[in-house]
């Protein structure tokens, strides 16, 4: 646990401008706070709101969340995507973790620090009293 603290308040310091003790101070907050909640980025692109509609029709149980660093993304570097897989049907990628996430979970896996990561809700659709565009929210936490 000792590395992860240091290793994101690390990157903390570096990405976000903040002292060490400060850094020190968030970072340590975030640990304690176990699970963290977001929205995904990025999923109103390409398929995937289809692949969202489709994925409603699925239990939590069935649908294994995977964080993944993506190299190859020129407008991020530190970019990592959300990809959604379904037992048996295949995997596919729904999007990205906002920047400020993305720039303190990027290096994590380097150093041996596990992100577990959950679909929690489908949100908008169409119908009576609803969005449009379908959206996501996941959780990640950090395993030492």
């Amino acid at each position: 646990m000792k590395t992860t603290v240091m290793t994101i308040a690390n990157r903390l310091h570096y990405t976000q401008g903040m002292s060490r003790s400060q850094a020190l101070k968030t970072d340590w907050q975030m640990v304690k706070q176990g699970k963290f909640y977001t929205k995904v980025r990025g999923v109103t692109f390409g398929n995937r709101q289809k692949a969202l509609a489709r994925l409603r029709n699925y239990s939590p149980d069935e649908i294994t969340i995977n964080l993944v660093g993506d190299l190859n993304n020129e407008a991020d570097l530190n970019a990592v995507a959300i990809v959604v897989e379904v037992i048996g049907k295949g995997s596919y990628q729904l999007g990205y973790l906002k920047k400020e996430h993305a720039q303190v979970i990027a290096p994590l896996p380097d150093k041996g620090v596990k992100v577990t990561a959950r679909l929690e809700s489908i949100t908008g659709g169409t119908g009576k009293n609803r969005f449009r565009n379908f959206g996501a929210n996941i959780s990640f936490a950090l395993v030492a």
